[in-house]
């Protein structure tokens, strides 16, 4: 009797979860909606990552010539290649692999903690869990994050399998999937860490050869690839590079630390933007949540001795996934998804233990949910009039993209925001920015390039601070400025103000690209202090291009230094600020000049000129201290 009403009731539990499953499943497919494939730029490169592994090879297809490739990680186009082949040029289909992943990943976290949670506490966690607004976007974009989130469970679940019951080929098929979720996102390195920890503490020291052997087989083999095919192990590495010089003291990486403890605990878990709140009380609730965090998992460790592996390997992977994410300076509620599920798990379980004690834990925990659930609503709803209010938009800028497709060759080497987007719906080759400080030097570089077309469009980028890039976004605002003032470099060839888009052709400068050259050269040897030199090639540059205001500036400046005419550098930057009203280095050293000359009113009102110029364009806002301690020496 007691039988057969367990499997009722165990009968009733499947069906209810399965009916959960059907809700969330009708609610992420509207969602999906909001926003169309190649919209993150993201999900337009893996699909073109994954088409390039289809021809047989991993390659830029963004690129002529199609280079080798290293960047993204090939674990998640590997995975799409396949779906890919089945629904193109249909990619607003592939929209349905994100919303299967996301439900999969509720299924596995319902199997992961059933027998660590209440079936009461385990209820609330995949509410929780499935309603919020990151998982909920997530479900919607064809990226790496729901196929991350699923390989990191499934790892898990088969690490508590191989802890349990230790079967020597599955620590094989467990090392090939943990190498392959490392594959899909680097942070994946950090699980391979926590998964040999977990095999240590549980000590199943035969599993730990087969998994590490598989592990560093199919790792390595792409380590291999990369570093022979394009020099480099991945383009990561070029990044972290840059990013670790920034990081010699210890201030930026708790600054940053604090970044991401915010994102994970107020903007993710409790759904609450931090960016409204001081910085008091947001580093009171980081302290409470992180406090419960901590206790949840200790809590669990004691209680459930056979899954101490299990939570042991959890709790590692958590601490080292924001750990690394300190160094890396690009903080985004994303980047911290992964961890949502073990975070929401741990602090449900604090909760229900520190109320036993003066209240009933189903209580307590209830009215944490309740609290959480009206502000994953609050956030959920407002997505939600997006899909209502909005248009269903399956292309943009469709009239852009076709006039692309009828009136360029094939061989257009387009400059855009949106380039892997652009390659997906055109076929043309793309680029996505140019990092330039001024006019002259972006006119230089597309034609050093081989740009052939600028298409101008709306741009918003997620930048990744390091020493030598700018944030692109800022670039692309500049450029709007840039186009129309250099006609003889840059000609309108169409325009959609409906698209808030327009094309320019890049029309080859001989004289201006010769001009530009002489130019470098000069200011190679003006850090060398060889003025003749310096002269010389200023002088070669200026006969190939007058209007050449970065060697008019530099020329200026190379008087002023080398002792030459200050009359002559004074009129040279008159001259430089006449041909570009915007040059602000040309300003400060109008000013500097002017001070030598014993001209102290118009020193300031150079100055002045700068500062507004820089507050106008809202670029190079570096040169402010230096502008106001020369004022303060005049």
């Amino acid at each position: 009797m007691k039988l057969m009403q367990a499997l009722k009731q165990e009968s009733w539990r499947h069906k209810a979860f399965a009916v959960f499953l059907c809700i969330l499943a009708g609610f992420y497919g509207p969602m999906s909606f909001r926003h169309y494939v190649g919209q993150m730029s993201d999900d337009a490169r893996d699909i073109l990552a994954a088409k390039s592994i289809l021809l047989g090879s991993y390659l830029n297809l963004q690129l002529p010539n199609h280079p080798p490739v290293n960047f993204p990680l090939p674990g998640f186009p590997l995975f799409l290649a396949p779906f890919v082949a089945i629904v193109e040029p249909h990619w607003s289909w592939l929209k349905i692999i994100p919303i299967v992943l996301t439900l999969t990943c509720v299924l596995l976290t319902r199997e992961l903690f059933k027998d660590l949670l209440s079936e009461y506490s385990l209820w609330i966690l995949l509410a929780l869990f499935s309603i919020n607004p990151c998982t909920v976007e997530a479900s919607g974009r064809v990226i790496a994050d729901s196929c991350y989130l699923f390989a990191v469970l499934l790892i898990f679940l088969m690490l508590r399998r191989q802890v349990s019951e230790e079967n020597l080929r599955n620590a094989w098929l467990l090392g090939v999937i943990s190498a392959w979720a490392a594959l899909v996102r680097p942070e994946g390195f950090c699980l391979i860490a926590s998964v040999g920890l977990g095999l240590v503490i549980g000590k199943r020291w035969r599993s730990l050869g087969p998994f590490a052997a598989s592990t560093l087989l199919l790792a390595g083999i792409v380590i291999w690839r990369n570093h022979k095919a394009t020099g480099s192990v991945s383009g990561y590495m070029r990044i972290w590079s840059e990013i670790l010089p920034m990081i010699r003291e210890y201030l930026p990486i708790l600054w940053n630390a604090q970044r991401v403890l915010c994102a994970l605990t107020m903007d993710l878990m409790l759904g609450i933007p931090s960016a409204r709140f001081d910085a008091l009380l947001t580093g009171v609730a980081e302290t409470i949540v992180v406090g419960l965090y901590f206790y949840g998992a200790t809590c669990l460790y004691r209680r459930i001795l056979s899954r101490q592996a299990l939570i042991a390997a959890v709790f590692f992977y958590c601490i080292s996934h924001v750990v690394l994410h300190s160094f890396w300076f690009a903080v985004s509620n994303r980047y911290m998804w992964p961890l949502l599920p073990f975070a929401l798990a741990f602090t449900i379980e604090a909760v229900a233990m520190l109320s036993r004690r003066f209240w009933h834990p189903r209580y307590s925990t209830g009215a944490l949910a309740l609290i959480i659930a009206v502000l994953y609503v609050r956030q959920d709803a407002i997505a939600v009039m997006e899909v209502i209010s909005k248009p269903l938009v399956d292309r943009p800028q469709t009239a852009t993209a076709d006039w692309v497709r009828t009136h360029l060759p094939s061989t257009a080497f387009i400059l855009t925001p949106d380039a892997p987007w652009v390659t997906l719906e055109t076929d043309r080759w793309t680029w996505a920015y140019i990092s330039s400080t001024d006019v002259e030097n972006y006119r230089y570089k597309t034609f050093f390039q081989g740009i052939t077309h600028v298409w101008l469009a709306p741009a918003k980028y997620f930048y990744v601070p390091t020493i030598s890039t700018r944030d692109p976004t800022r670039l692309w605002k500049a450029s709007a400025q840039w186009l129309p003032s250099s006609p003889e470099s840059f000609r309108l060839v169409y325009k959609n103000t409906a698209e808030t888009t327009a094309i320019y052709q890049v029309i080859p400068a001989v004289h201006f690209f010769k001009s530009y050259v002489s130019y470098l050269y000069a200011y190679e040897d003006f850090e060398r202090g060889n003025w003749p030199k310096v002269f010389r090639a200023l002088d070669d540059s200026l006969k190939q291009y007058p209007q050449m205001t970065s060697s008019l500036n530099l020329y200026g400046a190379a008087l002023m230094l080398s002792g030459g005419n200050l009359d002559l550098a004074k009129t040279k930057f008159e001259k430089a600020v006449q041909l570009r009203p915007d040059f602000i280095m040309a300003f400060i050293n109008l000013a500097r000049v002017n001070h030598r000359l014993g001209h102290r009113k118009e020193a300031l009102e150079y100055y002045e000129r700068a500062k507004q110029t820089i507050i106008a364009n809202n670029d190079q806002e570096f040169l402010l201290q230096i502008i106001e301690k020369e004022r303060q020496q005049l």
